[in-house]
């Protein structure tokens, strides 16, 4: 009995193994799903293949679509110079028909009068009139700027100033007109004003204040500029400096104007190497004559680009009385680098060309740059 119960169990088992809950057989179910796997893995690939296609048709579509562009703008250009070409070939059949009409027209005329033609003797005149036209040119061009030479008065450099002055200049400042060499301007200015201390240090003395008056014809010459470098340069080398501006440092007043020297400028405790004291515009106020006859040395700022008028005469001789036996220097402002070069030498940069110019200035055709060991 127990045994026929286990073979039913086992018999329901293999039913129960052999259909599924809906009633599917088990085997047709796994050839269908075999069925579709391999048919989806089919569509999977042939989805592929379709995509890589796709992309070469684009990629194909990429390189030759321009093509149709350039062929007809290269067509235009073939059509546009063949027209030009028909055009010049029809000028010049049209050309071509002329002259043979006008052949065939004037072969029955005759040349009553013969051409004449310049003789050699005219070619000569006009050889020398072309010679003269240059050499009368040049003797113009020559003798205007001779003429601007003696006339001008405008200070421009030091012989000019000294000429026109009849004073000696103690150096010369670039200023900030040259845009030309606005990077190396300060050291220039340095340069100048290392050759200004230099010359004025000749009559430091140990013990003794230096005193040098900074002076002007008119305003606006420059003498703050030119001070700042001077007191910078010596401070440099050492020195003390007091740098006083009238009308800033101290009023311009009755004290200023009646000033028995440079004693209220001095303290004893503490007295400087040298006394730079800017003055106003002598054309526009009265500068003591004490201070001017008691420095050591009265400079005069002058813009090298002003005119050197009648009144400016008049005030730099009295300016030279009152000084007596005081050395008074005039100092030009807004020099070219030239009129500078002639007191410091050659400036900054040192180009071949620069070099090669100021040689042929000086007449050193033979000179080389070899140094001295």
């Amino acid at each position: 009995m127990k045994q026929k119960k286990e073979i039913e169990k086992l018999s329901n088992n293999i039913n129960e193994y052999k259909y599924s809950k809906e009633g599917v057989t088990i085997e047709t179910m796994v050839n269908q799903w075999l069925t579709e796997i391999i048919r989806n893995t089919k569509a999977k690939a042939e989805l592929d293949v379709l995509d890589k296609r796709r992309k070469d048709f684009a990629d194909q579509y990429k390189t030759y679509s321009p093509i149709g562009t350039q062929i007809n703008r290269k067509e235009r250009e073939i059509r546009i110079t063949e027209e030009s070409y028909l055009e010049v070939l029809h000028g010049l059949n049209l050309a071509k028909l002329k002259q043979k009409n006008i052949q065939l027209t004037s072969a029955t005329l005759n040349v009553i009068t013969p051409a004449t033609f310049p003789l050699i003797s005219d070619g000569s005149k006009r050889g020398i009139l072309i010679i003269a036209a240059f050499i009368g040119s040049l003797i113009f061009i020559i003798g205007c700027n001779l003429i601007i030479e003696l006339l001008d008065r405008t200070l421009r450099d030091a012989e000019r100033t000294k000429r026109l002055t009849n004073t000696p200049v103690l150096g010369a400042f670039t200023g900030n007109i040259q845009l030309r060499f606005r990077g190396y301007r300060k050291t220039c200015n340095r340069i100048s004003a290392n050759y200004a201390c230099n010359k004025l240090n000749d009559k430091l003395v140990p013990g003794k204040t230096l005193v040098i008056n900074l002076l002007s014809l008119e305003s606006k010459e420059g003498k703050t500029f030119i001070a700042n470098y001077l007191k910078e340069e010596w401070e440099e080398q050492g020195l003390t400096v007091k740098y006083l501006i009238a009308g800033i440092d101290f009023p311009l007043d009755t004290s200023y104007l009646l000033a028995k020297g440079f004693d209220n400028y001095l303290l004893e405790e503490n007295k400087p190497n040298i006394l730079l004291i800017e003055h106003p515009a002598i054309l526009t106020h009265n500068i003591p004559s004490t201070l001017i006859s008691q420095a050591s040395f009265n400079i005069v700022v002058a813009n090298a680009c002003r005119v050197w008028k009648n009144s400016d005469d008049v005030s730099l001789n009295n300016l030279k009385e009152r000084s007596g036996s005081v050395p008074l220097y005039i100092y030009l402002n807004n020099a070219t680098r030239e009129a500078v070069e002639d007191f410091t030498g050659l400036l900054l940069p040192y180009s071949s060309m620069r070099t090669l110019s100021s040689r042929i200035l000086y007449l050193g055709l033979t000179t080389r740059n070899t140094a001295v060991k």
